[in-house]
């Protein structure tokens, strides 16, 4: 991440134990993504565009960790 950073527009993770499914928030477009990150490509999974904004995901969790 600080690689990235240090090279291309600031990038911000928020990693938090309070959702069990995991949400890809690019702008204020958010995404449920139906497999876990690190086995993406492995075998068939969907992404799916919400409804809800950014904004509101992100106003329900508590940090653990942000870069």
């Amino acid at each position: 991440m600080a690689k990235h950073n240090a090279q291309y527009e600031h990038v911000s993770i928020v990693q938090t134990n309070t959702f069990h499914d995991r949400f890809l928030c690019i702008d204020d477009t958010a995404y449920l993504v139906g497999a876990s990150f690190k086995d993406l490509g492995k075998e068939l999974f969907a992404f799916s565009k919400m409804e809800m904004k950014t904004a509101e995901i992100l106003k329900n969790i508590t940090p653990k960790q942000q870069e």
